[in-house]
């Protein structure tokens, strides 16, 4: 307000001196024609006509002459109730092209006068000198100043109460989703999840508030799938050695005699503990990215045909049949091991859960950017639902297609986690042969155009 008020003051006083400027050219007007008609002679003029002219110069301020310009008044006519009073009427004097004063009080000395010559053919036959306002001198400026000081003071005061209120409304609406979000971040990290915060808000603050309840959901969903493994895994662990626990225990007590037929029934559940242990270990392993991968450029179809011819035989006697057709442009960057255990995982798990008598069905295709290996096999199917989960670890489908082999559930998430690391992709699909579709997208190298 200091500041504003300051400002305003300096305006004022600049603008009462620009109007003095104003005046004094008027007046060196007036006096230009004086001063031809006394002959171009100053000592010829009137002794009165400098002062008449000055005093006739404040009453016609800022007003244009209209018409020829009658002889100056009298000083009593110069003044009515709505001109300026005597007080504002400047000390004004001329002086001739000598320097010498002619008329008026004697100007004192100013860094910054205001001047103005008086000219008469062209000619500079004078100069008119006034003082510039620094400062307000009448009662009635000191009062218009105090006025102007009150009405300053008043309007910051309200605008400073508007602007307090203003921020307290503002502060209140900001810091109360702030502080829900501070609230929804401490549950977070107590390990409550299931406390959604988000209100109906359509700003940033709104997006952070479902952004943080996206955060606790899938957390949940996180937590929940850990301990579902824990669980699984668990289960997986016991069954082997359950079997194995009541085979030793019959032998011990002599109701089971120790042969090979025996050795062979725990040889066959130490390797089935064997292979799952070996499978968590690799699940563990692809889901941290502790997996070496070497990538070479190879063609998947001579793997795959690899596999498929080993399995035939086997294939046959389960009562299936497998087709395999393949495109010659099946080249891709993969590590020649990942690769040859994603193919061996599918191909076995197509053998393990399509009924007999059934066909699997394996197609390798290219496209412009990317080979697709298509896996379809017959009945049993699996429900929509339950399609996305079968890439789980240790998910088990529904009894149609449940586990009839030693297989604990974990290939396909290794299967997912290698074609990951191959920045492919895996989805499962109703087959349109009855059963289940595992389709794998892995991306193509690209070959140059030789034309």
């Amino acid at each position: 307000m200091l500041l504003a008020r300051w400002s305003f003051e300096r305006g004022f006083l600049d603008y009462v001196n620009a109007l003095e400027q104003q005046r004094l050219q008027s007046l060196a007007s007036a006096l230009s024609l004086e001063y031809q008609q006394a002959n171009n002679d100053w000592a010829s003029l009137p002794s009165d006509t400098f002062e008449e002219l000055s005093i006739h110069s404040f009453t016609k301020l800022g007003t244009k002459p209209r018409g020829p310009r009658h002889p100056p008044p009298h000083f009593d006519e110069a003044f009515d109730p709505f001109s300026p009073p005597p007080h504002f009427i400047t000390p004004t004097s001329l002086y001739n092209q000598q320097g010498e004063r002619l008329a008026g009080p004697q100007i004192a000395a100013s860094p910054q006068p205001i001047s103005v010559n008086v000219y008469s053919n062209q000619q500079i036959v004078g100069e008119l000198r006034s003082t510039p306002r620094r400062e307000f001198h009448s009662p009635q400026e000191t009062a218009f100043s105090q006025h102007q000081a009150r009405a300053s003071i008043a309007i910051g005061l309200i605008c400073l109460a508007m602007a307090a209120l203003v921020s307290a409304l503002l502060a209140k609406m900001l810091l109360a989703p702030v502080k829900r979000l501070l609230t929804g971040i401490s549950e977070l990290s107590k390990g409550n999840y299931s406390n959604p915060i988000s209100e109906k808000r359509h700003d940033e603050l709104g997006l952070l508030m479902s952004d943080l309840d996206n955060l606790g959901l899938q957390l949940e969903s996180n937590r929940s799938a850990r301990r579902r493994s824990l669980a699984d895994i668990s289960h997986e662990l016991r069954t082997p050695i359950t079997v194995l626990t009541g085979e030793i225990e019959a032998i011990k007590d002599g109701i089971r005699p120790l042969n090979m037929s025996q050795v062979n029934s725990i040889d066959n559940e130490v390797s089935r503990l064997r292979r799952l242990i070996e499978d968590l270990y690799l699940l563990s392993l692809s889901d941290i990215g502790g997996l070496e991968y070497h990538f070479e450029t190879l063609k998947v179809s001579e793997h795959l045909e690899q596999i498929v011819e080993s399995v035939t035989t086997r294939a046959k006697q389960s009562g299936l049949n497998i087709t395999l057709s393949c495109s010659n442009n099946n080249e891709i960057s993969a590590d020649p091991i990942r690769l040859q255990q994603l193919l061996t995982n599918l191909v076995e798990n197509a053998l393990a859960y399509t009924a007999a008598p059934g066909d699997i069905d394996i197609q390798l295709r290219a496209t412009a950017s990317e080979v697709i290996i298509c896996f379809n096999d017959t009945a049993p199917s699996i429900d929509s639902g339950a399609l996305e989960l079968l890439f789980e670890p240790l998910y088990r489908p529904d009894a149609s297609r449940s586990r009839r082999t030693a297989g604990a559930g974990l290939g396909l998430a290794i299967c997912k986690n290698i074609v990951n690391a191959h920045k492919g992709n895996i989805t499962a699909k109703q087959s349109p042969l009855g059963g289940l579709k595992i389709e794998v997208r892995l991306p193509l190298i690209a070959r140059e155009n030789n034309d």
